[in-house]
């Protein structure tokens, strides 16, 4: 359990939750920096994961959930780029925005995607 995060945080196959130290210490800055927050997914089993992908999520097999590294949190689309940008700021190196909201992981490298089908926040085309 997270001070500040509401919902699952531990695989809804098997009950464990697995989470790295330092997910929980970005998860926490995060928390004080942008507000309680809820939960949609954190540890999974790979069993689950893998049940997830061929239910048709975007679920990798080399999924961070899988090693206790990564949350998905339930961001209004209002506030998605604050989010991403506080997410940043709190030490996350994996941000993927999505019309629920934003997964934040602690991979060693960055990585950066958007999978949102509508993005109010860009830049019109002339």
């Amino acid at each position: 359990m997270i001070k500040g995060v509401i919902g699952p945080i531990a695989c809804p196959c098997c009950k464990v939750e697995m989470l790295t130290p330092r997910l929980i210490a970005c998860v926490e800055k995060f928390v004080k920096a942008f507000g309680e927050v809820s939960a949609t997914s954190g540890y999974r089993c790979p069993k689950h994961n893998a049940s997830l992908a061929k239910r048709g999520y975007k679920a990798s097999p080399t999924s961070r959930h899988c090693h206790g590294q990564a949350l998905d949190l339930i961001v209004p689309p209002e506030r998605i780029l604050e989010a991403q940008d506080k997410a940043k700021r709190c030490g996350f190196n994996g941000i993927g925005l999505y019309d629920w909201g934003i997964h934040v992981d602690v991979r060693p490298y960055p990585a950066f995607w958007d999978y949102r089908t509508k993005k109010p926040d860009a830049p019109l085309a002339a």
